[in-house]
């Protein structure tokens, strides 16, 4: 018998099945603009900031260097010396040479006629100059300056710089995502299934390696795998930056704008004169409550692919780029990465890759019988990073005034 309604209908008396659903045709995606490390080897429409990306023929993968010549020392004899002693043991000896001028910073002018690299001895030849001998305390810096040589003089000692050697690692990194043939013929609201996971994976994808190349170590360890194969890590920005001689900056109270300026000074001691602020969403607040009229934040939209601003300075221009995933954990004690940046010079940065490693995509990698697809996004990368102290870090804010 047919069911009858008697009245004015309500939606309460339809059938869901009558009822049209209203889905968006677009999947509304939480944080799609991560990974800002990764995006900049890649810049927008191929135009980007120059961080090398280069195929590397072996795993193994080394950075030869060559340090600057250093031109201090400090006098190290806790009593001093008079103005009338010439053998003057001090911090490091291994950059002088004989007929070296020396500048004790805040007196005289010496010149050096031998030195001893064990003892770390130094002899010389008081007030080389109009500047008269007078004591010299513990702990007062020598500064070369120069050298001179009698006439008719032999060569002098050769003293050349030894190249230093980095060495890194590609890593491996896969994720897999994978789909019944029923659902990847389906049609959804959004669109279908596949393109869908892909983005999906693709965007955890370039966020696993963007957090290894900021903070894994690196270690090639021979059996170390599962199933007792190589394993290989490569070294992150972190580790290069506190090992390898970069300007570190740990903040243990209110961070200050004077505070901030020494750190920019120090970022630009040595290469390029363009650098990267990656930073946390706290120091990105911090230097919007600083700008002003002498230090102004200049937005360019997108210009590398991702949101910049632009920090004019005396020393350089400083381009801030937010990573988000530089935060502080929302479980166990808090602690966490909210307070850091990495100041990072371009020029001495890169992507290396083994050939076609550079974050493929490989489909139907699973073939086994099953009614159904798996693709895996797979990249065998590593990261360059070349002379640590172009690179800088900021970490340990928590306030700032």
């Amino acid at each position: 018998m047919p069911n009858y309604i008697e009245g004015v209908q309500d939606t309460d008396l339809v059938l869901d099945d009558e009822r049209k659903a209203d889905v968006p045709t677009e999947l509304e995606w939480l944080r799609p603009d991560n990974a800002p490390l990764i995006k900049l080897t890649r810049g927008r429409e191929g135009y980007g900031l120059p961080i090398k990306k280069e195929l590397t023929t072996d795993p193994e993968f080394k950075v030869l260097e060559k340090e600057e010549r250093a031109c201090f020392t400090a006098i190290n004899d806790g009593a001093g010396y008079t103005a009338g002693d010439t053998a003057l043991t001090v911090d490091s000896c291994d950059h002088i040479n004989p007929d070296d001028m020396l500048q004790v910073l805040g007196g005289e002018i010496v010149r050096v006629t031998a030195k001893n690299n064990s003892t770390k001895v130094v002899t010389v030849v008081r007030a080389c100059g109009q500047t008269t001998a007078d004591a010299i305390a513990d702990n007062t810096p020598l500064y070369t300056i120069g050298s001179a040589h009698e006439e008719y003089s032999a060569l002098p000692t050769i003293l050349m710089l030894k190249n230093r050697k980095r060495v890194n690692y590609t890593q491996i990194f896969r994720l897999p995502f994978g789909v019944s043939r029923t659902l990847k013929h389906t049609r959804l609201h959004t669109g279908k299934k596949v393109p869908e996971l892909r983005r999906e994976a693709f965007l955890e994808f370039e966020k696993r390696i963007e957090r290894a190349f900021l903070w894994q170590e690196p270690k090639e360890d021979a059996t170390g795998g599962p199933n007792g194969k190589v394993i290989r890590y490569t070294g992150g920005v972190n580790y290069w930056i506190v090992t390898g001689g970069g300007n570190v900056t740990t903040v243990t109270e209110t961070f200050t704008k004077t505070g901030w300026l020494t750190y920019v000074r120090n970022c630009f001691e040595y290469g390029s004169d363009t650098k990267v602020f990656l930073c946390a969403p706290l120091l990105i607040e911090m230097l919007d409550y600083w700008k002003d009229g002498k230090l102004e934040m200049k937005p360019s939209d997108e210009l590398y692919g991702i949101r910049v601003a632009e920090w004019e300075t005396g020393h350089g221009r400083l381009l801030i780029v937010r990573d988000r995933d530089l935060k502080n954990s929302p479980a166990g004690s808090g602690a966490g990465h909210g307070g850091t940046g990495f100041t990072l010079d371009p020029e001495n940065l890169g992507l290396r890759y083994l050939e076609e490693s550079d974050m493929a995509l490989f489909e139907d990698v699973v073939k086994d019988g099953h009614d159904g697809s798996v693709d895996c996004y797979l990249a065998e990368v590593g990261l360059e990073l070349a002379l640590p102290e172009t690179h800088s870090k900021l970490t340990g804010v928590v306030t700032y005034s």
